[in-house]
């Protein structure tokens, strides 16, 4: 694993993103999502991991720059934080050399934490790059 995410409190079962080392990426998730006749249609299903799609090379590399960049494997909510109703739990989980490091943000919002940002957006292109690849 390079990068997790998990959303809770927002909706009734965890979601979790993951994307491997290999560019694999996966969700944990019960609902089913695609798009019909332009209009985007969900279905719950039972709880399972899924494979989305597998992101290329250099959308893992600027992953891997962002959580360089901004240092968060040491990274950490600032004490005293904001929090904002409804925002719900996110936790980040990324893995370096000495393990998973893990960035909890409860009802906190993700500019909490400098790069929190940053990484969902690289996390969400190589997710389109994955997807559509030209």
């Amino acid at each position: 694993m390079l990068v997790e995410v998990t959303l809770s409190g927002r909706q009734d079962e965890p979601w979790t993103r993951r994307i491997c080392r290999d560019g694999a990426v996966w969700e944990h998730t019960n609902l089913r999502t695609w798009v019909q006749d332009g209009a985007v249609c969900q279905e719950h299903r039972p709880l399972a991991w899924e494979h989305v799609t597998t992101a290329p090379p250099e959308a893992l590399a600027a992953i891997q720059a962002v959580i360089d960049r901004f240092e968060l494997l040491s990274a950490a909510p600032p004490a005293g934080a904001t929090t904002v109703f409804g925002a719900g739990v996110t936790v980040w989980r990324l893995v370096g050399a000495d393990g998973v490091h893990e960035i909890r943000l409860d009802n906190v919002p993700p500019d909490a934490v400098p790069g929190l940002r940053e990484l969902d957006e690289a996390v969400q292109l190589a997710v389109a790059m994955g997807v559509s690849p030209d």
